[in-house]
């Protein structure tokens, strides 16, 4: 899986003109990197294409307790990858089944019940008493507050049949988008304009 800096350097390359790529910012990239595989997560989210890539997903048993007749998470979960409808996240089973947010979960046999995110990033559950859960998500590019790790060297998880159409995308979008520094299309402008002094 490739760092932020990893995909910079491949939308650097695909550039052939160096006045284009000496003024695209490594910032500027990833803003864009990200804002594009966002979207383009979204909208093959019916496909489960990206569902059957079980390295970009994240297991993690998840801590609960009850608050006000619901159970929620005791923190809350990294930044997850939106789907059209739900997040891309699922609720395990122990028997080896596993839901989505849209659909009710079983316990036991017992009647469903529903989950979801809530504005916080916090798992939330309509059964009361639940205290440990196991999840499967696909997160966002995420740092640990605090660590040491450069912006550039967090992952960027890219599903594989998607890695073409971000890098096309990405680098269809910089080269139409307007540059800070447009280049100079009348550089003799720039010349000395004042008659030279006589010299003596």
């Amino acid at each position: 899986m490739n760092t932020r800096r990893d995909w910079i350097y491949q939308v650097r390359s695909r550039f052939r003109a160096d006045t284009v790529d000496s003024r695209l910012s490594n910032r500027m990239i990833s803003f864009e990197l990200e804002k594009m595989l966002t979207l383009l997560i979204r909208r093959d989210s019916d496909s489960r294409k990206t569902w059957k890539q079980t390295n970009l997903f994240t297991r993690q048993l998840i801590e609960l307790t009850t608050v006000d007749g619901r159970s929620r998470s005791v923190n809350p979960l990294p930044p997850i990858f939106q789907g059209s409808l739900n997040p891309y996240l699922q609720i395990l089973g122990s028997d080896g089944t596993s839901w989505t947010l849209s659909t009710p979960l079983q316990q036991a046999g017992s009647c469903g019940f529903y989950g979801w995110l809530d504005n916080e990033n916090y798992l939330v559950l309509t059964r009361p008493g639940i205290t440990q859960i196991e999840v499967r998500y696909f997160g966002k590019p995420y740092r640990q507050p605090g660590s040491c790790q450069s912006e550039l060297d967090v992952l960027l998880p890219v599903p594989d049949h998607l890695e073409e159409d971000l890098l096309t995308s990405v680098c269809k979008n910089l080269a139409a988008a307007p540059l800070p520094i447009p280049e100079d299309s009348f550089p003799n402008q720039n010349a000395q304009t004042t008659a030279p002094r006589p010299t003596a």
